[in-house]
């Protein structure tokens, strides 16, 4: 469903006051429909209009949608269904337009309401689990405004969003993957979520081990960089301040259903990243009640826009085989013209492989032909001309790594003895 727009992006004015002749840019069908005098609303982000007399009829006509599986009740029951459809939504549908700020298609919110339930139910699985599923790891840090005010209170961190808090939890997916050989990780805000595949399961599978050593893991990689950071600015870390993760494992049957569970964060992330850069931005309380885009309106016209990449995205983090050995690697960190929101980023292909950690991995590499300048425009005219395709993590691979962030990755302590 292609959204046209009557100017390049929407003003935030118009949006709040809900101005007739404007708002023509939030409806899939016709640019120039001409809006009555008695339009009483135009929300943003596609909700519905209010008009009264007898133009109604032929104005819901006019905006009525192209898909109608947006708009019935019948949603699909199983996962990979709801899963196919939610992609066949994002790959038929163009961005929507936000000066400075890079957005996904428009999927409606029951659409992840629904994914969310589907999603949850396969936390609930007692264990053990089973060696030939994908299982995933969320982990939400606890009482995190609390620590984050005490923080700040106590001078080891400035006021509004911190690169340095959007570092440590970088570092404490890392770990937690390198701990249990995630193949694919995510983290924004407070939260994080690594995706293991089939595989050998240590404690056979036993959910309450993978849970504790998880969160306990988590927990301890984030102190340590708290006490990094305090220890940079000559300062000791409070007493009080220790922070803690909680973790739920899901179980799924293949590498599709498992990145739902990425796609899921990332949408939600769409939303929260807006509402904390408002509470960051000292906006008016009446702000914090419009929706996402009308959030957007508000800070690009106050110049706060764009968002840091991990404050506004989040942190995509792949396992990547590269010259005989494992490395992590930033995948939505913006090089070679890749998206940086996750949900872009899964219209070009999936997250993840099917196959990954099972693939056999040849001997290193000894020498590259295409080095330097030359082997950069090269993978980039590639990339052009369609050649690069398939997973993102296959065309990280494919592009050589060049000007990705690249971390070394350990060997899975759980798999270790």
């Amino acid at each position: 469903m292609a959204l046209q727009y009557a100017t390049p992006w929407p003003r935030f004015a118009d949006c709040a006051a809900h101005r007739s002749g404007r708002g023509s840019w939030l409806w899939p069908s016709r640019r120039n429909v001409q809006w009555p005098s008695s339009l009483a609303t135009a929300c943003c982000a596609g909700v519905g209009v209010a008009v009264s007399g007898r133009n109604a009829k032929s104005l819901r006509r006019q905006m009525r949608p192209t898909h109608q599986e947006d708009l019935r009740e019948d949603l699909p029951e199983a996962l990979a269904d709801t899963l196919t459809s939610i992609r066949r939504i994002l790959s038929t549908r163009r961005h929507d337009g936000i000066h400075d700020h890079e957005l996904a298609p428009f999927v409606f919110k029951h659409w992840w309401t629904h994914l969310a339930v589907l999603l949850k139910a396969k936390e609930e699985d007692p264990g053990p689990l089973p060696g030939d599923a994908w299982i995933s790891l969320r982990l939400d840090g606890c009482r995190w405004g609390t620590i984050m005010s005490r923080l700040k209170k106590s001078g080891i961190l400035d006021e509004g969003f911190r690169s340095e808090i959007a570092e440590a939890m970088v570092d404490t997916c890392r770990a937690v993957m390198c701990e249990f050989g995630g193949a694919l990780g995510y983290t924004h805000s407070d939260e994080m979520t690594i995706l293991v595949p089939p595989g050998e399961r240590v404690c056979e599978g036993s959910v309450s081990w993978w849970v504790s050593t998880a969160a306990s893991v988590a927990s301890a990689a984030f102190n340590r960089c708290l006490t990094r950071l305090a220890a940079g600015r000559g300062l000791q870390l409070p007493e009080i301040v220790v922070a803690h993760f909680d973790c739920r494992v899901g179980v799924f049957a293949s590498a599709q259903e498992a990145e739902g569970m990425v796609l899921w964060r990332a949408a939600d992330c769409n939303v929260n990243s807006a509402s904390d850069a408002i509470k960051f931005s000292d906006a008016p309380y009446a702000i914090r009640d419009y929706n996402t885009i009308q959030k957007l309106c508000y800070l690009q016209e106050h110049s706060v826009l764009p968002l840091q990449r991990h404050q506004a995205y989040g942190s995509l983090i792949g396992r990547i085989a590269s010259e005989g050995r494992d490395v992590l690697v930033l995948l939505n960190g913006g090089c070679h013209a890749l998206p940086q929101h996750i949900l872009n980023l899964a219209r070009l292909g999936p997250l993840i492989p099917s196959g990954s950690g099972r693939k056999q991995r040849g001997p290193p590499k000894k020498w590259r032909l295409w080095r330097g300048p030359w082997r950069r425009w090269f993978v980039r005219l590639r990339r052009g001309l369609g050649l690069i395709s398939g997973p993102i993590c296959e065309q990280a691979s494919k592009l050589g790594l060049m000007d990705f962030v690249v971390w070394p990755s350990t060997t899975p302590q759980c798999l270790k003895g």
